[in-house]
């Protein structure tokens, strides 16, 4: 049986909701980004060890009007500012972390992720980039996103039945069933 799978790239004439290039204003780590790409970008210069240089930089690519443009600054080795040197062990998860701010910010981007089901979500074979080029870094991401948020609805679902379930029908205080009684009212 043949997986079923949702492909998109990165296109910023016409970004689809799951790019990083998708114009949704997102709060991360404080700060006000136009996308998810100028997030991810600005972080590459905001470490414990960031010089005034590179937090100036992060700010650039933080008020860049395109992403594409984001993208290319944060790529850039030209100037003083440099990369923070611990960023190969941060990047994933500092992607994730902005993913995830990107769909539980956005209601209804969150909708249209989680109306993708099971599926196998692909970016284009050359996700990641150079580096990581034909790793579907940012497809594996998304799906975890999907899950996260599907697992914490699910546990907020469970939680509120199980609240409705141990209230008195009279008073509608909680109370502990006890096996005897499972349907109990309070004494109050």
């Amino acid at each position: 049986m043949e997986t079923k799978k949702y492909t998109f790239k990165n296109d910023e004439k016409k970004p689809c909701y799951l790019s990083t290039y998708f114009p949704a204003r997102i709060v991360y780590n404080g700060e006000e980004y136009k996308t998810c790409e100028h997030a991810f970008q600005a972080q590459k210069y905001l470490g414990s060890k960031s010089s005034i240089y590179d937090k100036k930089y992060a700010k650039k690519i933080q008020k860049t009007k395109r992403a594409r443009k984001a993208h290319k600054l944060g790529c850039s080795t030209k100037g003083k500012q440099k990369i923070r040197s611990d960023w190969e062990d941060y990047s994933i998860v500092t992607l994730r972390e902005i993913l995830m701010c990107k769909f539980t910010q956005h209601i209804e981007l969150q909708k249209q992720l989680l109306s993708t089901g099971n599926q196998l979500i692909e970016d284009t074979e050359i996700d990641g980039g150079y580096f990581y080029y034909n790793t579907n870094i940012v497809g594996i991401l998304l799906m975890y996103v999907r899950e996260t948020i599907n697992e914490n609805n699910l546990m907020k679902k469970n939680e509120k039945a199980k609240s409705e379930e141990q209230k008195c029908p009279i008073c509608k205080k909680i109370v502990e069933p006890t096996p005897r009684y499972p349907n109990s009212v309070c004494k109050d």
